[in-house]
């Protein structure tokens, strides 16, 4: 009997996740995730990105001070 899509592609994934590439990868991601602070560093340009775009899209009010502090 053939193998459906859904197998296939499960069996496929699997085989990625013991791929020497994919575990650097999980790797690098699970130090930066525990990190806390790059995690504080990203939270904060976040932070000022949100601020930035609240700025800019004010139409007559904007802060131009704000805007040239982001």
């Amino acid at each position: 009997m053939a193998k459906d899509a859904i197998t296939m592609f499960k069996e496929a994934a699997a085989q990625l996740q013991r791929e020497e590439a994919y575990l650097a990868l999980e790797g690098t991601r699970k130090k930066n995730d525990e990190d806390e602070a790059l995690q504080q560093l990203i939270g904060d340009f976040n932070l000022a990105r949100i601020d930035l775009n609240s700025e800019l899209s004010k139409s007559a009010d904007k802060d131009q001070d704000k805007v040239n502090a982001s």
